[in-house]
């Protein structure tokens, strides 16, 4: 097992520059130990772990799961590699009992991950505020992470492309390549096709100057071109479940998670507006669902916060 920690820098470092240096530390000890993906973690510290979340839902291939302390992070946009974070990794959160961030931690990024199917556990640590818990609450974190191993393994055996290969320098083309072979095997079932175009999508955004990313754009092309598109009732499923998690974690995070005081308070009004728009789509999808009414109760709540200066 091996921690890949992340320290917190001030505004001065910028957050590209910060995660380049992680990237450049984890290439060299790669190259001199054979790491198990498996069980490999990245961790970091309030500013650190938002970086530890940047790397590891940036590279999930590298990783078994994340340990942010005192802060989390953003998922990413692109499709594939939220899928791969579903399917690959862990996430457990630790925050103290008096920490201006548990609110997010626990009500808003936490919950929200654990409802788009990532592996999620948050520790909430008793009389400590911002700061570093104790050992003991980190070695139960990490058997929790590793709990997760044997499932990691076996997605690996079913996709390669999902897991990096130890002590091995990836090229730019061979990765490109693993994941564009996953993305057609995809592509052959009916429940699968929807994950084989956004691995497709994926490897043509990734790797665009390449020739297996230009193969990707054209077979990608080639799908969108077809009249019956039935893979797109899974992509608006999808997103609903997405905007879903986010509405409800945002809103509760919002109304009830920033405590008075905090550096967060002044952000409140947009985070409002931000979950208004979510369930106002979602309204907007279904007027007569039971999704929809609980999002008009969320609304009313969430209004008035909305109008405050």
């Amino acid at each position: 097992m091996v921690f890949i920690g992340v320290r917190g820098a001030g505004n001065e470092v910028p957050t590209g520059k910060r995660v380049r240096i992680i990237l450049d530390c984890f290439d060299d000890v790669r190259r001199q130990i054979p790491l198990d993906p498996d069980r490999t973690y990245v961790s970091g510290f309030s500013g650190g772990a938002r970086i530890a979340c940047a790397v590891a839902f940036a590279l999930p291939e590298y990783f078994g799961g994340v340990l942010p302390i005192a802060a989390s992070g953003d998922l990413r946009e692109e499709q594939w590699l939220r899928f791969r974070a579903v399917d690959r990794l862990s996430a457990a959160l630790v925050t103290g009992e008096t920490d201006f961030n548990r609110g997010e931690m626990e009500r808003w990024k936490g919950p929200m991950w654990k409802d788009l199917g990532i592996r999620t556990k948050v520790w909430v640590q008793p009389k400590i505020g911002h700061a570093l818990p104790p050992a003991s609450t980190l070695v139960e974190a990490v058997a929790w992470l590793d709990e997760g191993v044997n499932a990691r393994s076996a997605l690996a055996k079913k996709a390669p492309a999902s897991r990096a290969v130890p002590d091995t320098a990836i090229t730019r083309d061979a990765a490109a390549k693993a994941l564009l072979k996953e993305g057609e095997d995809l592509l052959g079932g009916k429940t699968t096709q929807y994950r084989g175009l956004m691995l497709l999508k994926g490897v043509s955004e990734r790797w665009p100057d390449t020739d297996t990313g230009k193969a990707a754009r054209k077979l990608l092309e080639a799908y969108e071109a077809k009249k019956e598109k039935p893979w797109e009732a899974e992509d608006v499923a999808e997103l609903r479940k997405q905007f879903t998690a986010e509405a409800r974690a945002l809103s509760d995070y919002t109304l009830n998670g920033i405590p008075a005081g905090s550096p967060y308070e002044k952000q409140r009004p947009d985070m409002a507006k931000q979950a208004i728009e979510l369930w106002s789509a979602l309204i907007g999808d279904a007027p007569d669902s039971d999704l929809a009414k609980e999002g008009k109760k969320r609304v009313a709540e969430l209004e008035p916060l909305a109008k405050k200066k």
